[in-house]
């Protein structure tokens, strides 16, 4: 390697670490005019925690944690192989303690996710 191209080498390589790496591979694009729909819906409950040394406990005054979520996903094809991709969840998370008479629940959006795929 000549002296000239190793400088330029690590220069490139400097730039190219400071890209977000957010790509990711999945399936070919719909076509133009094209779309894909998803939705799906999660669950989750927890009146548990670990601690730092993997140990489990249960959550002080008889805590429960619940999420509920519907999440959408569409891509629509826009170009021969470009698409124009809109998610967005739906969420609602409650804290519960029955021991000091509590309850309360949060329900809105998540993040939304726009953007292409190529």
């Amino acid at each position: 390697m000549s002296r000239t191209r190793a400088p330029l080498i690590a220069m490139l390589a400097a730039v190219a670490s400071l890209l977000p790496a957010l790509a990711a591979a999945g399936a070919w694009s719909p076509g133009r005019g094209e779309y894909y729909s998803e939705i799906s819906a999660s669950r989750g409950f927890s009146d548990t925690y670990y601690d730092s040394a993997g140990a489990r406990f249960s959550l002080p005054f008889s805590e429960r944690h619940e999420v509920r979520a519907l999440s959408f996903y569409n891509e629509m094809g826009w170009k021969r192989r470009l698409s124009v991709i809109l998610a967005a969840p739906i969420t609602s998370t409650t804290a519960n303690i029955p021991d000091l008479r509590f309850q309360q629940t949060e329900t809105g959006l998540g993040d939304i996710q726009l953007g292409f795929k190529l």
